[in-house]
């Protein structure tokens, strides 16, 4: 209708149809609703006892959104009665509310019962009501106390299927369903009967004969009920053993039925005995399974008889229970079948007195030992404690337990001899019999029990232990099983009880007994080797200890080997061998693993077979001398038979007369691998080279040959070789290998392949005389022309005196089995001419090589040889220069380890595996010179080696004396070692000469053949004392050397040579020492003294380090770690202040301790850059700064800014000098330089360097790496250790960064500092108080002239207020004097002011001048003492002063006053002085809140009392500090309080309806507080003239009168605000309530310490009536009709109209006419007259009132004519409507396809309407828009489909129901869609975005952006999200993208700040909700 009328104004040009309104429907949205609920209890048992806990479970949909639940009586909330709270989701749609308490009820849950309704309050505060009832029953929780008779304890109860069972407690309802179950629910119900016991109900009765009840463990029993939506359950958890029933017989016996943990439980069933011995069936008691008991005593059965006839029973242990009670017994099959028995076990904590084993004496004894113990002690075996109701007691007077044997026991038969026995009568033929056992390893046979028992009921046994076979630790274990009978008349026997006790239980300690080998028993460790052919003679190694032989006069007794199985075929299973008593070795089968049985028949030949028995020293064992060794080499006898598999090993040692003795035996210790004949291709050895070698010089051998495998074992003498290589790639094979020690004679070597393939040959051990040793090789690695000495012992020298060449020649040396000589020296070129002697050099360059020995002159002498490498010096040392190992002629391998031997003229030799390596390396070693180059011989002294290439784990030797490196530099150029002493005699010159040789790890070496000589030089310089004896690491300590004998040379009256000082190794410059003398004119040679000063110590690292005083000829003082260099670890404490400006400049402290100002540097964040040096050049560019090194420049470093041009060096300065290149020590030292910003040269400066402050960078070259660290502080001073004053660097951006201390050592602390940009620093304007003084010196700066500065001053405790102005004072600011933060009472809300309590002083800081700082959270910061440019004011310092006098404030009064000043108070106290000592009158001030009071308003009314006016101040808690002339301060903190004065200015708005509750007041003023309230419409008056009867709101104080007092007054009348949210002090916002009869509209503001405010009167405070409409419209209608139209009011105004009047007339009338009223928004006026002028008013109204004025119009009716077209039109317009609502409509604008959706179109369904863009008629579109009206979008339950072919997006319109699209006003509605666009981008669009595309990923389609858009009218906004998501798809086209990797595609969406695309989803889908660009894609 509004439509037509709408296209009807438009026909007829009137006018444009406006707004009609009408109810909103409602919309859609995520609402929280509750379907139903299930109220459980649920118990479980823990530890014995009942636990229960509580469950609500909501069900619903949109839980998840809820916060609290409401539970009311009524459906709108209005009667709430408790709120439900901290609720759990359960993954579903469930909400879980847990209340905590125990005893919980339905009403304590809900807090009522009956018919309730929930009202949920959602996560965003929101709350909603449902009209749904719940019924809550009127009745108690139902309650399970025991289930058969058991008691929680003893739950699970065994129930068997067909027996009712009970369940007791109460609150049970007939109504419940019950089920026994291992779910939550009863899924089966389960009939019951409920018992009734005086009314009530309290049993009830289960019939398990039903199909509802399965077998099964730790099922729940579940009572359940549902009433409604209400569902109440009742959960037992593990509380039911259901099972089918066991058929063992009712009658089965179980007993004892009382016990603990540990108790034999006997059983014996009444029939079918084999279902309960089976091994599946098992045993429960308390349902934890009761083991069998297996053990030494027992297999777990037990025999009995039973009507004659033997029977078999079963024994049980009592398993541990937590909980003590009666335990249901169930016996259950592997089928689940199940036996209960019929009484439970009654399980206790104790039973009384047990069976326990005590103590055993000895505890000790041999295997082989029969040991007989008199003293084990056993707790409880012999009294009675464990039969029920029977003790010793019962025995009858005269009569005594008996041992018992055969003739008297009665019960017990078959009596075992091991086993001890009593018989106890009881009388009345009632007897006890206890048997009683043992063990011990074994079963030890009892020999006696003492039948008595002490006090602790113990009885002492004794027993005989039996041999074992293996020795250890056994627990000591008895067992008891006690009879109590009855003979009957008939004498037979009547058991009445029948206990089996054990011990120790579990609990019990245990008592152990220890076997110990006996020394003639053997030990098998070992046999090597582990593994042979059966049918080849294997020589074998066994390893053990203890191998005997005995002897016996001339004979020996050996012990005998056997190995075998009884696995081997045959009668013959073991070979034996041993040696018969006459010496010959024997070897035989035998059938038997003992070695019995040795005959004729099989006596095997023993040719060629050893058996040896040896000592750890290789000696024989004979018998005699010896008797125990602990190998024995022997041959296993080759077998006859085929066998596979292991043998066990066994070792007879025999007794002294040849019998057996002690064995061991080893099971399945040896393996035999025999191969079948032409199975495998059996070894062949060719030849061993040697086949002879020295006894213990492990010579190499070589074995050639045939057919060996890598993995081959190689024996030598029956020992397994494990250093052998066996190389099976060359013809022939060869193994190779060291060998063993061996004895002399001769033996085997044998191999045997992993296949058992097997080969021997003879091998044998010989004997040398001589015998050369090789103790050292030094080096062990080198390379052609490398110094190498060979130390020993037992070497011949070359000797000309010899008259053969071997012995001419001497010692030989061999490397690899070559002689590394590469010529002997003849006479001539003749081979066959004589050797020639020759002094020896190096072979390859010529150098001479000298011997140690001096000459006459002092000279070193020559060494003497024949061959060209080899010259041996003396017997203990020969020199070798190593051949080229390329040489041709004689070629060694590199790079691996090779033999080394020497090899005398007697063949006598030694050799050393793997004892040198030939390397051929790039980079060698090279020493430079050696400082000093002499010492004393005896070592110590550190010595510094300076050269290149000295690698890491380098090694020094001073001829063959390794020196230990003391440190190595890290550049590799210097390294420092300590000299070994001298490893001779010195001759008679008392001097050495040592070659000095480095080694680098890589083995490169290099000799300095005359490198350091050692000397006696017949006196002892020592060094007694340093003082000090510490220092740093940075060095540049004075030392003083005090001592005895430090010598000078002198020479022309003056000192030539100062003793050499050396810390550390590291020599202490000349200039530097100061050899101290007293004053003299003449010098004698040489000078001595007896101390040294060292002015400047050289740095080190940290540590210890020797101190070394070289005199001039050579005396050596070493003072062994005499001084300490100590790392001082710097701490800092406080940095101050701690942000700074990002320009740097910022002057700061860092305050802390051990800061050492040699090398100290500052760091600020990490801003380093590094690149290797590796090439010889690096460059390093560190923001702007460019860093080159260049190793081959004299100045290797050179800084740049920006590019490395000429004219773009950076100048920097370094100690002063301005420079841009300079020299740095690799590896060995930092510089650090600064860089002056401010001076760049104008072609490099820029707008940022210019304002930039200085900064310092660090540059060293450390690890092969170029460093660079930028952003160093400028340090200014350093104060001590403690403080450092510096200037921060400039910082590359805003930000905190850490602030790090560095030491020269490297050491640091780390700390924070924050780099700002800071809005505007504070500024301090004043300081109160303060006064002005005049100085000359503050803190050591002197000023001359003297300045005026102002001194704010305070007693050391501190205390005092100051109040520091300024501006941008802001928040976060803090305040520091000196280095301690000053507490800031108040600060203003204008930034203008702070009042700060001084702190208290700290050490040290009574009297010096402090800086004040102030610093704000940003970094922006002033001190005091810096006056701005802007302002002419002292600089501030404050002092700590000490005080003179000690007055005191006790209280005052009155304690408030208005905070404007002007009240009279009274201070109150002690000690307030008005005169001097000398009574000379002195002023008294006093300070109110840190502000003075002006003298004249000061009153001295005695010591005791002060009157004052007080001045005006600061609100709130006041410091009043009373000050004598003396600086005597009283301070009374907080003891005053200024009382706010609030001043309200402005209101706004300046006016309100009264009904206006929701519109915030905005008051403005200041003074305001926090907590304030308003009023509204009272009126102030003096409380003093308040009349009865009237109202007081509020009371307060107001200024003072004119007596100084302060004017209390209150408010009458008016209202207080409903709410006032406080700002700041000048802002509150106020909201009121519905206002009613107020007589004014005044305003008052309380503050809540009472301060008031005066009256404001400019507020507007207004009733609601409403205004007239402000558009009136009429429209001629069909049939003489006028349709009038208004506006309404706007539905949020509060004086909106809800009621309108209709007035008319026609124009000829004079009068109007009440036509009648409406609510709605439009009125049809009917029955006018055609074609007739009219005009109509329309007033407003609401409850409050009428509009004053109405709105009016005039209309004229339509004639006949037009009244027919208009019918025409409209018919016309609405077939084209209902067709837009069916069929929607399609355009197509330019590149986009606009789809109009009809409001009719789509109909209900599952599928999704499909809106396909694929046809041909939108091919040259890529935008398509789909728009759907948001009426469609409120109600469509149906999925859209969009698709253009290759793109598909389905979703829910629903989903797009948002909040913007929910707010669509009903007026709205007909002209609203959500528009759902997808715009295949093209072209230009796309080319940006293909940049996003990373380096790893591909694109694999189209770019789609798709977006939703809301449009009302011609208003459009972007909905930026749905709802839920929809699904979006892209089909991939291979043939477009044949790259793309079809299993890695994904969806991928476009980051527009990031600028990338990210992953949504795997594969060709995903979910999405969002707006946004998104492409196929696919990972490379």
């Amino acid at each position: 209708m509004r439509k037509k009328l709408a296209i009807t104004t438009l026909l007829i040009m009137f006018f444009n149809l406006l707004f009609s309104s009408f109810n909103i429907a409602e919309v859609y949205a995520l609402s929280p609703s509750i379907f139903n609920i299930t109220i459980q209890e649920e118990v479980s048992v823990v530890n014995g006892n009942k636990e229960t806990k509580y469950q609500v479970v909501f069900n619903g949909i949109f839980l998840n959104n809820v916060d609290v639940i409401i539970v009311s009586t009524t459906p709108d909330g209005s009667n709430p009665i408790k709120t439900l709270e901290k609720f759990d989701l359960d993954g579903t749609t469930n909400l879980i509310y847990a209340p905590q308490d125990d005893g919980q009820t339905l009403q304590s849950i809900f807090g009522t019962t009956g018919d309730i309704y929930f009202g949920v309050v959602k996560k965003d505060g929101t709350i909603e009501y449902s009209n749904k009832v719940f019924n809550i029953p009127h009745e108690s929780l139902m309650k399970v106390d025991e289930i058969n008779g058991f008691s929680p304890a003893s739950w699970p109860v065994n129930v068997v299927i067909g027996e009712n069972f009970t369940v007791e407690g109460g609150g049970f309802h007939t109504d419940y369903l019950l089920g026994i179950t291992t779910g939550s629910t009863v899924a089966n119900p389960i009939p019951y009967d409920i018992v009734y016991v005086d009314g009530a109900p309290k049993q009830v009765v289960v019939d398990t004969e039903t199909l509802a009840i399965t077998s099964g463990y730790n099922q729940n029993l579940i009572f359940e009920k549902k009433v409604g939506d209400v569902s109440i359950r009742y959960i037992v958890r593990r509380a039911i053993n259901v099972a089918n029933p066991l058929n063992i017989g009712e009658g089965t016996i179980i007993s004892p039925l009382q016990g603990t943990e540990g108790t034999i439980v006997r059983i014996k069933p009444e029939q079918n005995n084999h279902q309960l011995l089976d091994l599946g069936t098992k045993v429960y008691i308390g349902g934890l399974e009761a083991r069998r008991n297996i053990n030494e005593f027992s297999d777990g059965t037990f025999k009995y008889v039973e009507g004659g006839v033997t029977k078999t029973g079963l024994e049980v242990v009592v398993p541990r229970h937590t909980s003590v009670g009666p335990k249901p017994i169930s016996i259950r099959n592997f089928q689940g079948d199940a036996y209960h028995h019929g009484s439970p076990f009654e399980y206790v904590n104790a039973t009384g007195a047990v069976l326990e084993v005590f103590d055993i004496d000895p505890a000790v004894a041999k295997t082989n030992e029969e040991k007989e113990i008199d003293n084990l002690r056993i707790r409880n075996v012999f009294s009675i404690n464990n039969l029920e109701g029977i003790g010793l007691g019962n025995i009858p007077s005269g009569q005594a337990p008996v041992k018992g044997d055969a003739s008297n026991l009665k019960y017990f038969k078959n009596l075992d001899s091991k086993s001890f026995y009593i018989q106890y009568p009881m009388g009345n033929d009632h007897f006890v019999e206890r048997k009683i056992d043992v063990s011990i390893g074994l079963k030890a046979m009892i020999r006696d029990v003492d039948l008595s028992a002490d006090a602790s009921q113990l009885t002492t046994v004794k027993i005989t232990t039996d041999r074992v076979s293996q020795a250890g630790k056994y627990t000591v274990t008895a067992r008891t099983e006690t009879v109590y009978y009855r003979i009957e008349s008939d004498g037979k026997i009547t058991e009445l009880q029948y206990i089996v006790e054990q011990a120790p239980l579990n609990h019990h300690q245990r008592v152990e007994f220890e076997f110990e080998p006996d020394t003639t028993t053997p030990i098998i460790n070992a046999i090597t080797p582990e593994k042979g052919p059966f049918n080849q003679n294997i020589s074998a190694t066994l390893i053990g200890s203890q191998f005997r032989v005995e002897s016996s006069g001339t004979d020996r007794h050996y012990p005998k080997v056997i190995i075998g199985s009884t696995s081997v075929a045959g009668e013959f299973k073991y070979k034996v061998i041993t040696r018969t008593p006459t010496g010959e070795i024997d070897a035989y089968f035998a059938a038997n693993p003992d070695g019995t049985g040795r005959d004729g028949a099989n006596i095997i030949d023993t040719t060629g077979y050893t058996f040896v028995v040896l000592d750890a020293a290789n000696n024989v064992v004979d018998g005699q001398g010896r008797k125990s060794g602990n190998r024995i080499k022997f041959t296993i006898p080759a077998g006859h038979q085929f066998y596979n598999g292991f043998a066990d090993v066994t070792v007879y040692n025999s007794t002294h007369t040849g019998q057996p003795g002690g064995r061991d035996i080893k099971a399945n210790f040896f393996e035999y691998i025999t191969p079948e004949d032409g199975e495998v291709i059996q070894p062949r050895i060719d030849t061993v080279i040697p086949d002879k070698v020295a006894v213990g010089k492990n010579e190499p051998v070589r074995i050639e040959g045939r057919n060996f495998q890598p993995n081959a074992i190689v024996t030598v003498d029956g020992e397994v070789i494990e250093n052998r290589v066996i190389n099976v790639n060359q013809q022939p094979n060869t193994i190779t290998f060291n060998a063993p020690n061996g004895r002399v004679g001769q033996t085997k070597v044998q191999i045997i392949n992993p296949d058992g393939g097997f080969a021997s040959a003879n091998f044998e051990y010989i004997q040398t005389y001589s015998q050369p040793f090789i103790e050292r090789i030094i080096p062990n690695t080198g390379g052609k022309g490398s110094l190498v000495i060979i130390k020993g012992h037992g070497f011949f020298a070359a000797d000309p005196e010899e008259t053969t060449e071997d012995r001419k020649i001497g010692t030989k040396v061999y490397i690899d089995g070559r002689d590394i000589n590469k010529e002997y020296f003849r006479e001539s070129e003749d081979p066959d001419a004589q050797l020639d002697l020759r002094e020896f050099a190096n072979y390859f360059d010529g150098q001479p090589i000298f011997g140690p020995h001096l000459d006459a002159n002092g000279d070193p002498t020559p060494i003497f040889t024949y061959g060209s490498n080899v010259a041996v010096v003396d017997n203990n040392t020969i020199y070798v220069i190593i051949p080229d190992p390329l040489d041709p002629e004689k070629e060694f391998k590199r790079n691996e380890f090779l033999n080394v031997r020497v090899v005398n003229p007697d063949l006598g030799s030694h050799q050393v595996n793997n004892g040198f390596k030939f390397i051929d390396v790039a980079t060698k070693p090279e020493i430079f010179n050696i400082t000093p180059t002499l010492g004393d011989y005896r070592g110590g002294n550190i010595v510094e080696i300076n050269g290149e290439n000295f690698q890491q784990g380098v090694k020094v030797f001073f001829g063959t004396q390794e020196a230990e490196v003391y440190r190595r530099s890290n550049n590799a150029r210097t390294i420092w070692v300590y000299v070994p002493a001298y490893g001779g005699a010195l001759q008679m010159k008392n001097r050495a000469l040592v070659p000095v040789t480095v080694m680098n790890p890589n083995g490169s070496s290099f000799t300095k053949y005359d490198g350091y000589t050692y000397v006696n030089p017949g006196y002892d310089a020592i060094i007694s004392k340093l003082t000090p004896n510490t220092g740093n690491t940075s060095g540049g300590d004075r030392i003083f050397i005090t001592g005895i004998n430090f010598r000078a040379s002198v020479e022309n009256n003056a000192i030539s040579e100062k003793p050499a000082v050396y810390f550390g190794g590291v020599r202490v410059p000349d200039e530097y020492i100061t050899f101290v003398l007293p004053p003299k004119d003449t010098f004698n040679h040489p000078e001595e003294t007896n101390m040294i000063i060292v002015e400047r110590t050289p740095p080190n690292p940290v540590g210890k380090v020797d101190v070394t005083v070289i005199n001039f000829d050579g005396a050596t003082a070493n003072f062994k770690g005499g001084f300490e260099y100590r790392s001082k670890q710097p701490a800092i404490t406080q940095v101050l202040p701690n942000q700074g400006s990002l320009l740097g400049g910022s002057e700061i402290t860092i305050i802390g301790k051990d800061f050492v100002s040699n090398g100290l540097h500052i760091q600020f964040g990490n801003q380093v850059g590094k690149a290797d040096i590796l090439s010889g050049q690096a460059e390093v560019k560190v923001g702007d700064i460019l860093v080159r090194y260049n190793a081959y420049a004299p100045e290797n470093i050179t800084l740049f800014y920006k590019e490395a041009l000429p004219e773009n060096e950076l100048d920097v300065y370094l100690d002063g000098e301005k420079l841009n290149s300079f020299y740095i020590v690799e590896e060995e030292e930092f510089k650090i330089v600064r860089v002056p910003w401010k001076e760049l040269p104008a072609h490099l400066a820029d707008e940022n360097t210019v304002n930039m402050a200085d900064e310092n960078i660090k540059i060293e070259i450390k690890d092969d790496d170029l460093i660079v660290t930028r952003r160093l502080g400028v340090i200014k001073k350093v104060e001590g250790e403690e403080r450092i004053i510096l200037e921060t660097p400039p910082a590359q951006a805003v930000g905190p960064v850490q602030l790090r201390v560095f030491n020269y050592d490297g050491k640091f602390a780390t700390s924070g500092f924050t780099y700002t940009n800071p809005f505007r620093p504070p500024v301090i304007t004043k300081i109160t108080p303060a006064s002005t003084m005049e100085v000359n010196e503050i803190n050591g700066t002197t000023y001359s002239p003297p300045i005026s500065i102002d001194v704010a001053t305070a007693p050391p405790p501190g205390g005092s207020p100051l109040i520091i102005e300024g501006h941008n004072f802001r928040s976060g600011v803090k305040v520091f004097i000196g280095d301690i933060e000053a507490e800031i009472r108040t600060k203003s809300p204008n930034d203008d002011e702070m009042i700060i309590i001084v702190p208290e002083a700290a050490a040290n800081a009574i009297g010096p001048y402090l800086r004040i700082l102030v610093l704000n959270d940003d970094g922006g910061y002033t001190y005091g003492d810096v006056v701005p440019e802007n302002q002419s004011r002292n600089p501030y310092w404050f002092r700590y002063i000490a005080e003179g006098s000690f007055p005191k404030i006790d209280h005052v009064y009155p304690d408030y006053g208005p905070v404007t000043g002007g009240a009279k108070i009274t201070i109150r106290g002690t000690g307030f002085k008005d005169e001097d000592t000398f009574g000379s009158p002195k002023d008294v001030s006093v300070l109110i809140g840190g502000v003075p009071v002006p003298q004249e308003n000061i009153k001295y009314i005695n010591p005791q009392t002060i009157e004052v006016i007080t001045p005006a101040g600061r609100v709130g808690k006041q410091t009043i500090e009373v000050i004598n002339y003396d600086q005597g301060r009283a301070i009374g903190t907080d003891i005053f309080t200024y009382i706010s004065q609030p001043t309200i200015s402005t209101v706004n708005p300046g006016k309100l309806f009264t009904n206006d509750i929701d519109t915030e007041v905005v008051i403005s003023g200041k003074m305001f507080m926090n907590g304030a309230k308003v009023f509204i419409g009272g009126e102030l008056m003096l409380e003093k003239n308040v009349q009865p009867g009237q109202t007081i709101l509020a009371r307060g104080i107001r200024g003072v009168t004119d007596e100084g007092e302060s004017r209390w007054m209150v408010i009458v009348g008016g209202m207080e605000a409903a709410s006032v949210a406080f700002e700041d002090e000048n802002i509150l916002k106020v909201k009121f309530n519905e206002a009613v009869d107020l007589t004014n509209n005044n305003l008052i503001v309380v503050n809540p310490d009472g301060g008031l405010s005066s009256e404001y009167k400019d507020f507007e405070y207004m009733i609601p009536i409403p205004t007239r409409p402000l558009v009136l419209e009429a429209i001629p209608g069909a049939e003489s009709t006028v349709t009038l139209i208004w506006s309404g009011s706007a539905p949020d105004v509060l004086n909106r109209a809800d009621r309108y009047e209709i007035y008319g007339k026609k124009q000829s009338d004079k009068e109007y006419t009440f036509i009648g009223d409406t609510r709605d928004l439009e009125f049809l006026v009917k029955d006018l007259e055609l074609s007739t002028q009219y005009s109509f008013m329309v007033r407003a109204m609401n409850k409050y009132g009428s509009a004053i004025e109405f709105a009016e119009v005039k209309v004229r009716t339509f004639n006949e004519r037009e009244d027919q077209q208009l019918r025409e039109k409209l018919e016309e317009l609405e077939k084209e409507e209902n067709k837009l609502k069916k069929e929607g409509k399609v355009e197509i604008i330019k590149d986009e396809v606009i789809r109009t959706i009809g409001t009719e179109e789509i109909p209900n369904g599952v599928a999704p309407y499909l809106i396909d863009f694929s046809l041909v008629d939108y091919k040259n579109q890529n935008i398509y828009t789909v728009a759907i009206p948001v009426s469609v979008v409120q109600n469509l339950n149906r999925k859209i489909t969009i698709t253009d072919g290759k793109m598909q997006f389905t979703f829910l319109p629903r989903d797009l129901y948002t909040r913007e699209v929910s707010q669509v006003s009903i007026t709205d509605m007909d002209d609203s869609f959500v528009l759902v666009t997808i715009n295949r981008l093209t072209g230009e669009a796309v080319e940006p975005l293909q940049t996003a595309i990373g380096r790893a990923q591909r694109r694999a389609s189209d770019i789609y952006e798709l977006g939703f858009q809301l449009r009302v009218g011609r208003d459009t906004s972007d909905i930026n999200s749905m709802v839920r998501s929809g699904e979006f798809s892209i089909k991939f086209d291979s043939m477009a993208y044949p790259l793309v990797n079809e299993d890695k595609l994904y969806i991928g969406e476009y980051s527009t700040s990031n600028h990338n695309f990210t992953k949504v989803a795997d594969g060709t889908s995903a979910s999405i909700r969002n707006k946004g660009r998104y492409m196929l894609m696919a990972n490379r």
